[in-house]
């Protein structure tokens, strides 16, 4: 048992021999950082150009030329220590107003560089409080941060960012911000990529502070948001930031629940209407109605691009009123563009001028037995150009106008996109080209009603009452032409030398009575038709 004690001993004791060998061989680690072993530093945090007190320990030999090393991460800087301070053992330094902010380990070293084996408690070089080494803040990118799944994460771009994360506070609104991980971006080395996924993060950088994952739950912040970064104590100017309560697409979707909302008051403000209209025994949708026009039972062009260009005047505004107070939080009443009332003015001006060359020069022929699509580009059944460019025109201005205001950020969108000075005249070319197409093309035939006439002695008779007739109309009843003996016109009350109201029929290849269903049509030479 003897023997084993002092050979534990002996083995203690050499062990601590190598323990105090090995360092000044330069065989062993490097000190710890932080730990004192032969002076001390007084404050152990400090500005640049200011000055800091060592206070050497018993051990350290005064009659050596000493030199206090500052090692950080960018720089070694060595600083000569005052001989008659050296014998008093308290020396004061100054650190120099050029170093870099940082984490500095100390060391006595000679004159020549040699490090001595004597180190000292750390020292931190705070940021400089003078104006030029303030930190900036130059952008934060993106202007807007929209949340994912309930957080932010944006970059703040600037100068001055200090050379510690650990001396870095970002604040919004003046409340500073904790994150649950923080890292040092060094040569690529460190990135995004090493956040903790689920908790914040905020990974420091020489000019850039990359936030991730920040969640306000919890945190008393109201908007409008200002962010301002401190480093050690000094703050930057404030810059506007904005974390979006909503998704980046909330505010097209409340544009066009606007207009739905809207588009369901007018449907059932006008569906009672609309059923009480019937053409041929078959009544209408009521937003179908909104566009047909009721004389000729067709769809009315000049109403369809008012009603586009008032939808998408809705939709603009709503998207530009939603993105303004859920993402900028400006609950300002927004302006409306300088050309937009111009622009709804020539639609409703065209709208309504074409009533008038309607009742000046008449209406276009009806058409097929139903609306259709086609009615938009063409008058009575006939291919019109100029109804076609001004309806391509129209659904060009209405989609470029809301692709441009959806394509807008919502965070710093300000105003409506501005509609060009030549738009304007474009547009009125096209009205012009639309209207003089109605005020030059003839009138098209209207069918209002066809009447029975029998008589015991004489086949069946038809009495064909509409407007716009030509007394050389080709007739076709049940889908059999009629020959032109077979039709004659009666003289219109009101004397016309090219049209009458009514054209007597009468078939005589084909047998009617009173209970067969007639299906009339009517072609002018022009080429326009009818059907009943």
């Amino acid at each position: 048992m003897q023997g084993e004690r002092s050979f534990t001993a002996a083995t203690a004791g050499l062990m601590l021999m190598l323990m105090l060998l090995l360092p000044l061989l330069g065989l062993g680690p490097p000190p710890a950082f932080g730990a004192e072993s032969g002076f001390e530093i007084i404050p152990k945090w400090v500005r640049p150009g200011r000055s800091v007190t060592i206070k050497l320990g018993p051990e350290v030999n005064t009659a050596t030329t000493m030199f206090l090393r500052l090692s950080g991460r960018t720089a070694v800087r060595d600083f000569p220590l005052n001989s008659d301070q050296i014998n008093r053992r308290i020396i004061e330094v100054r650190i120099p107003a050029a170093i870099n902010a940082g984490k500095y380990e100390t060391s006595l070293v000679d004159q020549d560089g040699r490090d001595l084996g004597i180190y000292g408690s750390g020292l931190k070089i705070a940021a400089s409080d003078k104006a030029e080494d303030k930190p900036v803040i130059t952008k934060i990118v993106p202007s807007a941060s929209y949340p994912l799944h309930g957080r932010y994460g944006f970059d703040i771009i600037g100068e001055n960012f200090g050379d510690d994360v650990r001396g870095i506070k970002i604040l919004i609104n003046d409340t500073a911000i904790t994150f649950d991980n923080t890292l040092q971006r060094h040569g690529g080395a460190t990135s995004e990529k090493d956040c903790k996924e689920g908790g914040s993060c905020l990974v420091w950088g020489w000019k850039k502070l990359s936030v991730r994952g920040l969640s306000l739950t919890g945190r008393q912040i109201i908007r409008p948001m200002a962010a301002s970064i401190a480093v050690d104590g000094i703050e930057s100017d404030k810059k506007t930031i904005i974390l979006s309560p909503v998704d980046r697409a909330m505010p097209g979707i409340i544009a066009f629940a606007a207009l739905g909302i809207l588009t369901l008051l007018v449907y059932l403000m006008f569906r009672r209407k609309a059923s009480l209209h019937q053409v041929n025994g078959q009544p209408y949708r009521a937003m179908a109605f909104l566009f047909i026009e009721p004389k000729t039972n067709t769809f009315s062009l000049s109403q369809l691009q008012l009603i586009l260009w008032l939808a998408a005047a809705v939709v603009a505004y709503t998207y530009l009123a939603a993105s303004r107070a859920l993402v900028q939080w400006d609950w300002r009443l927004c302006e409306v563009p300088e050309n937009l009332p111009l622009l709804l003015g020539i639609s409703a001006g065209t709208t309504v001028l074409s009533l008038g060359a309607t009742g000046f020069r008449g209406s276009k022929g009806s058409g097929p037995l139903h609306p259709e699509w086609g009615d938009f580009i063409s008058s009575g059944g006939v291919f019109a150009p100029e109804r076609l460019q001004f309806f391509l025109w129209t659904v060009i201005g209405v989609f470029g106008f809301i692709s441009a205001t959806l394509a807008q950020d919502p965070a710093s969108v300000t105003e409506l996109p501005r509609i060009p000075d030549s738009f304007i005249p474009l547009m009125g070319v096209s009205s012009v080209g639309y209207l003089a197409g109605k005020v030059t093309r003839k009138p098209g035939p209207n069918i209002s009603r066809v009447v029975k006439t029998a008589d015991a002695a004489a086949p069946m008779t038809l009495r064909i009452l509409g407007e716009n007739l030509s007394p050389k109309a080709q007739v076709t009843i049940n889908g059999t032409l009629l020959q032109t003996e077979e039709v004659s016109a009666v003289p219109a009350a009101r004397p016309d030398p090219e049209f009458v109201t009514e054209l007597i029929v009468t078939p005589a290849i084909i047998t009617l009575t009173d209970a067969d269903t007639v299906a009339v049509k009517i072609v002018n030479p022009d080429g326009q038709s009818a059907e009943i």
